[in-house]
């Protein structure tokens, strides 16, 4: 029988376990495997050998990153899969169950065109910090899209070949491909399923390349982009606003045209560095001047309470109220000013075959 569904593999400094996944996979089941060495060492050449009689394997000639890794992959498939190929992705280092990765398969060639994640359920011995980063993305996943997944850092995902094309066309190079793709997903408003499969670490996990801070990092980078915009814009307004205090005026006035200034400098950067926005200038800026009279109004409300309600000085409570601010700022600018309205939309939970 012809195979025409494929399991990808992107692989960075592989042990032996790389070779047992490959052979199960090849012995027990009908799919075509790709592996990606991305420019593993000298010292894993024995690995890839001893699989690339049983697979396709791809290789860089230097690490260029998981995200460039499976777009090679997928730049291959793209002349030898058909629209309706299945198309699942999956570790290297053992942490996905064949069976999982099967039953994930299966729910695409039944369902729809959309993106299949296998999801973790985090029980047992998870090492704190794979549990800690997992809520940060589940929560930013949100927080920008207004979706809701539970596994946002999830490796083995599945899909139909028609939606290669647009994979390839996805940012990043490193991790932050993977979230990448999840808000391109939900940006395009392609369906994101999610099943449940068993939570497996190895050894703590110490086979993973991930860097805590630089993949987090590049994971994080939009709404860190809009970290640094939105400081920025704080450092101007509190200047200004420290500056007319001193020189004698109230606070209204002193907050009105600290945030008058400021918000012009926050709304430039989001527009052409944060968002990089191909709306409207002017339908975004009747959008953001809304919002940030609202935010005035807000923000000049809270400021009253703090110091002329509960005593607070005036330096004190600015620095109080401006990250109380900061969440609700974030969502409308990325929903409503810059961005596509993205509607809620429930990622379909499918149940587990036993």
């Amino acid at each position: 029988m012809k195979r025409t569904d494929y399991i990808v593999i992107p692989a960075y400094q592989p042990d032996i376990i790389l070779v047992d996944i490959v052979d199960r996979i090849t012995s027990t089941t009908n799919f075509s495997v790709v592996v990606v060495n991305d420019g593993s060492d000298k010292s894993c050449d024995s690995i890839f050998n001893a699989i690339e009689c049983k697979c396709k394997v791809l290789s860089h000639s230097s690490n260029q990153g998981k995200g460039e890794a499976l777009k090679t992959a997928f730049k291959y498939l793209l002349n030898i899969a058909n629209d309706d190929s299945v198309i699942a992705l999956m570790d290297a280092d053992g942490q996905h169950k064949l069976s999982d990765v099967c039953n994930l398969i299966k729910e695409v060639k039944s369902g729809d065109n959309g993106l299949y994640l296998g999801s973790r359920e985090f029980t047992g011995k998870v090492p704190l910090h794979n549990k800690l980063g997992n809520k940060i993305t589940m929560g930013l996943f949100r927080l920008i899209t207004n979706i809701d997944i539970s596994d946002t850092q999830t490796g083995l995902r599945a899909f139909r070949g028609k939606l290669l094309d647009e994979l390839i066309k996805i940012d990043g190079s490193r991790y932050e491909y993977e979230m990448n793709m999840l808000l391109k997903f939900a940006e395009k408003k392609i369906p994101i399923r999610e099943m449940t499969i068993e939570t497996v670490y190895i050894d703590g996990n110490k086979s993973s390349h991930f860097n805590p801070l630089l993949d987090s990092i590049r994971i994080y980078r939009e709404i860190l982009k809009f970290l640094a915009s939105y400081v920025t814009g704080f450092v101007v307004d509190y200047l200004i606003y420290a500056l007319l205090i001193f020189m004698g005026f109230g606070l209204t006035v002193s907050n009105v045209f600290a945030r008058f200034v400021s918000a012009t400098v926050n709304f430039l950067l989001n527009r052409n560095f944060v968002f990089k926005s191909k709306n409207s200038f002017f339908k975004s800026l009747i959008k953001y001047t809304a919002l940030a009279v609202f935010i005035l109004i807000s923000d000049t409300a809270l400021l009253m309470l703090f110091t002329n309600i509960l005593g607070i000085n005036y330096f004190a409570a600015k620095l109080i109220v401006e990250p109380i601010m900061f969440v609700f700022n974030w969502t409308i600018q990325k929903l409503f000013v810059f961005g596509k309205t993205i509607k809620p939309i429930k990622p379909t939970k499918i149940r587990r075959s036993r």
